[in-house]
């Protein structure tokens, strides 16, 4: 899982491209229009399109924590799925 405020954060895009490459599940949380996060064949990417940073950090803020839950039930309740 990355986080940019504006999608292009080169360090972060570099990362979540390596991640894919080696096998691993990516996501990118990025602000603006996506910038290159988007452009990068992550597994999924949300974009705030917005420009307002504090507006952005409290929906990345609001959509990790709503992972973060849908995991924890998903692990508590693994025959959910199948």
């Amino acid at each position: 899982m990355g986080f940019s405020p504006d999608g292009n954060c080169t360090n972060v895009v570099a990362a979540l491209e390596l991640a894919r490459k080696i096998g691993l599940l990516t996501l990118g949380l990025a602000g603006g229009d996506g910038g290159l996060m988007k452009e990068t064949s992550l597994d999924f990417c949300f974009v705030v399109q917005a420009h307002d940073p504090l507006v952005i950090q409290e929906t990345h803020e609001t959509l990790y924590h709503v992972l973060w839950e849908l995991v924890h039930i998903f692990f508590e309740h693994e025959g959910l799925l199948t």
